[in-house]
């Protein structure tokens, strides 16, 4: 387990990575009381190892894939009840970063890809921003403004704080 779990009413949904090299990950909702498994989403054995914390928003669950190895990872939209999949979006890089939810946005970090804001409806793109900043820190949307942080990559080496317009 390389993410947080997070707990939404009866149920706990956590990130796993599997396999003795960390070859593949899954989601799973578990049953708070009894630690039964829910559901469990692996999208078809094709998911890579799971370090983005989910979110759960209005009966959603977002998450991503991939550790900083990993390129070409995805970033996805579930059913919270059963697991099915909604919708995916494709990055250049991993995407560790937890998601914020906010106005029917989804706004995540994808590595050295920068950071993607997407409509939560479906997936479909809002913008993609800061491009060559390595973007795992979970954004954070207030008051119009999305303040996030960028790790030493590929393109930069410093870290730093920035700010966008979330719109």
């Amino acid at each position: 387990i390389a993410s947080s779990p997070l707990g939404d009413g009866d149920r706990v949904y956590v990130g796993a990575v599997h396999g003795e090299q960390y070859q593949s990950g899954a989601i799973y909702c578990l049953d708070r009381t009894t630690g039964d498994e829910r559901w469990h989403f692996n999208d078809g054995g094709k998911m890579k190892n799971v370090f983005s914390s989910p979110c759960v928003v209005n009966g959603r669950l977002y998450t991503g894939e991939g550790f900083h190895q990993h390129s070409q990872c995805k970033f996805y939209c579930l059913n919270a009840d059963t697991g099915a999949k909604i919708w995916e979006v494709q990055t250049g890089s991993h995407t560790e970063s937890s998601p914020c939810v906010v106005d029917g946005k989804v706004f995540f970090g994808a590595g050295d890809d920068g950071l993607y804001c997407v409509s939560a409806a479906d997936g479909s793109p809002v913008w993609h921003e800061a491009k060559g900043l390595h973007v795992d820190a979970d954004p954070l949307v207030v008051s119009g403004r999305v303040y996030c942080g960028s790790g030493v990559g590929d393109a930069y080496q410093e870290t730093c704080v920035f700010c966008l317009d979330a719109a």
